[in-house]
């Protein structure tokens, strides 16, 4: 991503393009409020316990809380997307102001809102992304900090403009991946126990074999991928809940077969280890 002159400033707004993908993105989360725009291609978006088959034009708000990840099918160089994450605290205060602090509910409720769009309203969108990417490529940080709230305010009404096209609660959306979100359910119900594919198998009452060919196929990751990237993401929500919980009882919390795996894990995808995170909450 594009970041602003220091670092404390990347934390408050970022935005970036991508044309092109080498590798699907892992699982993940972040504190950021995130506007996911999807230009072309063929891509599925997994959010929590669903997955979307996105089109040319969706839209998707949420508010990074719940494991996420786009998974790109087909023809790789013709995924192109653009993000733009900002910081709730930075823009709350201005909507408050402006009497509008209704433009973050689709962030809020059930965590992310996804919106169909297919008319020229869409470009006036791409438009203020290029905007607010040129004026991180050409403007000192105390020039630009307010030009990118406008930006983003004007950025979500025009968004707004779409709130009678939301995906969230059609059914057909949701039919052709029943078995997905029924996997998702399953796991996030069961991270913090031993858990074994025939199990889930058994509860969604299917064969093991189809069960783990359709989930790679749908989401591009094995279940246990998912399994371990949640059982992570409620680690770090711990460690911010508890800070006097040991690591071991974390690491058995959540389900890792041990403190010394759950450290290694940790390190591998977080980037420093259990210990060195809890000190620098």
């Amino acid at each position: 991503m594009r970041e602003l002159n220091s670092q404390h400033l990347y934390n408050l707004f970022a935005i970036s393009h991508q044309k092109g993908i080498e590798k699907s993105p892992d699982y993940h989360t972040h504190f950021h409020y995130e506007i996911f725009i999807f230009h072309s291609g063929n891509c599925k978006y997994l959010i929590d316990n669903k997955i979307y088959d996105l089109l040319p034009g969706d839209i998707i708000l949420m508010d990074g809380s719940k494991l996420h990840k786009p998974f790109v099918t087909g023809d790789t160089d013709s995924y192109d997307r653009s993000i733009i994450q900002f910081s709730l605290e930075w823009i709350q205060p201005t909507l408050e102001f402006l009497e509008s602090t209704h433009l973050l509910k689709p962030f809020q409720i059930n965590h992310h809102s996804i919106y169909r769009t297919n008319d020229k309203h869409l470009q006036k969108i791409i438009g203020l992304t290029k905007d607010m990417e040129m004026l991180l490529s050409a403007r000192s940080v105390v020039e630009v900090e307010n030009e990118l709230k406008v930006k983003l305010m004007e950025l979500l009404f025009s968004i707004h403009h779409y709130r009678d096209k939301k995906l969230i609660g059609s059914d057909d959306i949701y039919e052709n991946n029943a078995y997905i979100q029924q996997i998702a359910t399953y796991v996030q119900e069961h991270f913090n126990k031993k858990l074994l594919l025939e199990d889930v198998a058994k509860e969604i009452n299917i064969s093991k074999s189809y069960m783990v060919h359709m989930f790679k196929e749908q989401t591009g990751q094995t279940i246990m991928d998912y399994v371990m990237q949640y059982r992570l993401r409620q680690a770090i929500h711990l460690f911010k809940m508890y800070p006097d919980w040991t690591i071991k009882k974390i690491s058995t919390d959540c389900g890792f077969e041990s403190e010394a795996h759950f450290s290694r894990f940790f390190k591998r995808h977080v980037g420093i280890s259990p210990s060195k995170y809890r000190r620098n909450l």
